[in-house]
């Protein structure tokens, strides 16, 4: 009865194998083609199967090293999932394609053939590329807004935005300016190329690119600077320009200018769009250094005033005396027992007015039941602290970030009487890291904006107009009468339809509607179900959160786990 049924089951095996829509195929490892569907015939363009037969493997791909490295797989694995590479098709052109195949072995475990399935995956790949572009751009974006916001030395700043901004459009001469506000002028700060001998160069409101764009406070380009009625005769090796305005606050304090000669093409659209949000991020490093830079010198002076002081005390105090950190004992109940006059700089506290008094009556009111629930702990362990951040409450009512480190007092018997230790003023830090997280949330939050200005361009140009082809096709169809030019009608208007819904799906990878709408835990349930359309990939997302993630925050960690 077993022998009966084998051919039965053989000729039901050829019928699906010559049925099924997915291209399949059967080789050697030396790379004879024993057996391909009519999908594969298709897939490669070739007029009949006999025809693919006769061509070695090996000859379909672009690579050779993926067919060598396809083999290595099957022979080290047994079995390739996934195996990505590009195709030969008979007519000369190219595609991807994702294969997967197993080796069939006999008995003695010796491979007889190989046996797997094709999948066109060329439109996925394009998709990919243009979105690796557009990731490209706005990564090398960020990257170098990046750099420019942690570089806080002004002196080197100007130098540094003019050679980032000349290396993000690709050109070797650039210029910028600063406003002289004595003079009420331009003045040249940083030249590359061909500006090389222009340092010092001044331009009134209005006056050349530069003046125009400070008078404006807008981007300005340019494509033939030689017919441009307003351009500077002295500037006559310029072709196509850019100049874009550097703000600190609503006032332009610069001007980059970015030149092309005559053997260069003309600043794109896309071009000047770039270099206008590296001009926001630039204007954002800028202000941050002059903020930087006027932290450091009043930082430089109060060095300056703590060293004398240490040096005048030093020959009259003990080592903790001189020090700058305040420097006290308590007992288990809080009250101080002792205290060096470093309290008085940070606290304003005199040390007589704090001693035999509870130290925790100078935390900040809105920290101290905190504190004193910590305190507590700490000494029912009978441990010490490190690096402990308390805010205290200053004399004069403001408020001071004090790092404590602490280690327990014991007596002869080992018990625990009290604890003694020294804190730091790091006020200063803390703020500088407020900050720092004010200007990288500032940072994300443009980035996010020309995320969402991206969608809506592309949601209302060409989305709305292949939707109106879309349309029209279908009134086109509906009046032909002849069936086979309706019917490439019909193949026009799928192929605009899968163009639609390719634009959408870019939609939402630029800026997900339901982040904005609907929340972080459904903006990433939208991913993964679409991680699991695309590969089959079993997901679960389990939402723990109380309420909302703030805005900020919940755009970063969309963008992390995307």
């Amino acid at each position: 009865m077993k022998t009966d049924r084998a051919p039965a089951q053989e000729s039901g095996y050829r019928s699906l194998f010559q049925r099924i829509p997915v291209a399949l195929y059967r080789s050697t490892l030396n790379g004879a083609a024993l057996a391909v569907n009519p999908a594969m015939v298709e897939m490669l363009r070739y007029p009949d199967a006999e025809t693919l037969l006769r061509q070695p493997v090996e000859d379909h791909y672009v690579d050779s090293q993926d067919r060598r490295s396809f083999i290595e797989a099957l022979e080290r694995d047994g079995r390739v999932v996934g195996f990505e590479a590009r195709l030969r098709r008979r007519d000369g052109t190219f595609m991807w394609t994702r294969d997967s195949a197993r080796a069939v072995k006999d008995e003695d475990g010796t491979t007889m053939y190989v046996e797997g399935a094709m999948v066109d995956v060329t439109e996925q790949k394009q998709a990919e590329v243009q979105l690796r572009r557009q990731a490209g751009e706005l990564s090398a974006l960020h990257d170098t807004t990046l750099g420019l916001v942690e570089q806080l030395d002004a002196s080197h700043l100007l130098d540094d935005i003019l050679a980032r901004a000349a290396a993000l459009l690709d050109t070797e001469h650039a210029y910028l300016y600063v406003v002289d506000p004595e003079a009420d002028e331009l003045v040249v700060r940083a030249q590359v190329g061909l500006f090389a001998k222009w340092a010092g160069y001044r331009l009134r409101r209005g006056e050349g690119l530069a003046g125009r764009v400070w008078l404006s406070g807008e981007a300005l380009a340019v494509d033939d600077y030689g017919r441009w009625p307003l351009g500077r005769p002295e500037f006559d090796f310029i072709r196509a320009a850019v100049a874009l305005p550097l703000m600190v606050g609503s006032e332009v304090a610069g001007v980059i200018g970015l030149v092309r000669t005559e053997d260069r093409r003309p600043f794109t659209a896309q071009e000047v769009g770039l270099a206008s949000r590296f001009a926001r991020m630039a204007s954002l490093a800028l202000s941050n250094a002059r903020l930087y830079d006027a932290a450091q010198r009043e930082l430089a002076e109060r060095r300056q005033v703590e060293k004398a002081l240490r040096r005048s005390e030093r020959r009259y105090r003990t080592l903790v005396e001189t020090s700058s950190e305040w420097i006290w004992s308590i007992d288990l109940e809080g009250r101080t027992i002792s205290t060096n006059s470093a309290v008085t700089d940070i606290l304003g506290y005199r040390p007589e007015e704090i001693l035999n008094r509870n130290s925790l009556d100078l935390v900040h009111p809105e920290d101290r039941p905190d504190v004193e629930r910590w305190l507590a702990e700490v000494v029912a362990e009978r441990r010490g602290w490190s690096n402990v951040v308390i805010r205290w409450q200053h004399k004069d009512g403001s408020h001071r970030w004090l790092e404590s480190n602490g280690v327990p007092i014991l007596d002869e018997e080992e018990a625990l009487v009290g604890y003694w230790g020294a804190d730091r003023d790091i006020s200063e830090r803390v703020r500088a890291g407020e900050n720092r997280r004010r200007l990288l949330g500032e940072l994300v939050r443009l980035q996010e904006e020309e995320r969402r200005r991206i969608a809506t361009e592309i949601h209302d140009d060409p989305v709305q107009a292949m939707t109106a082809v879309e349309m029209r096709l279908e009134s086109l169809r509906r009046r032909i009468g002849n069936a086979e030019e309706q019917a490439a009608v019909d193949g026009l208007s799928t192929a605009v339809s899968e163009a639609i819904g390719r634009l959408r799906r870019i939609l939402v990878e630029v800026r997900p509607p339901r982040l904005d709408q609907e929340g972080l835990a459904s903006a990433l349930r939208g991913l993964l179900d679409r991680l699991q359309e695309e590969n089959g990939a079993s997901v679960h997302l389990e939402d723990r959160s109380l309420h909302e993630i703030p805005v900020d925050a919940r755009t970063v960690l969309y963008r992390i786990a995307q």
